[in-house]
Order: structure tokens, then C-alpha cells, then sequence
């Protein structure tokens, strides 16, 4: 089951989405001979755009309320997360995998 607030599903579906893009049009372009390199560069600007989308649309200002009748101020705080992790940290979650998968490659394990 996947858990979000707001637009926090993009966390997911935008590094997963451009990553796939990414892959196939290389893929088409070079006649088969994309490797995961392309596949890496496309999560690579996925994680940047969540990491910039993610700030965007956790750094509104909240909006106040006023209800009419019982004159009591309701705070609206636009929350994007998923699994209450605020968007944009989950860029440098991803970005950890990244590196890990990286140094993987270099030290052969």
C-alpha cells in the first residue's frame, strides 16, 4: 500500500516515469546500445526535479480561514509527502541509492 499527502506521489512517479523515458528513447536512438547509464541519468533529473518541485510546494505560505459563524481561524497547511516523508527529501533518499549502487560497481560486490 502506498501512503501519501498532497502531490507526494510524484516522489515516485516522476524519477521512475523520466528514468523509463530516458532509457527507451536512448534505446531507440542508439539502436539497442543504451546501457544503464542512460537509465541512471534519467533518475538522476527526476530526483532533481522532486527535489525542486517537492521545496516548491512545501515552502507555500499556509492560508487562514475564518469561519463566519463561530468566528474561529482554521490553519491550512499544504502538506506533499509520501509515507511522512516531505517530497523533497525523498531526492536525497534516492540519490543514497544512487551512490550506493555506484560504489556497488566500483568495489564489485
Amino acid at each position: 500500500m502506498i501512503i501519501w499527502r498532497g502531490w507526494g506521489i510524484l516522489a515516485l512517479v516522476i524519477p521512475v516515469t523520466l528514468a523509463m523515458l530516458t532509457e527507451s528513447m536512448c534505446d531507440e536512438l542508439l539502436d539497442g546500445g543504451a546501457s544503464s547509464a542512460y537509465l541512471q541519468a534519467g533518475f538522476g533529473a527526476g530526483l532533481l526535479a522532486v527535489w525542486f518541485l517537492g521545496r516548491w510546494l512545501n515552502d507555500r505560505p499556509q492560508r487562514i480561514l475564518l469561519d463566519p459563524k463561530s468566528g474561529e481561524r482554521v490553519v491550512l497547511i499544504g502538506e506533499h509527502s509520501l509515507y511522512w516523508i516531505p517530497m523533497q527529501y525523498w531526492a536525497l533518499i534516492g540519490l543514497g541509492g544512487l551512490v550506493m549502487y555506484w560504489l556497488s560497481l566500483i568495489w564489485g560486490r
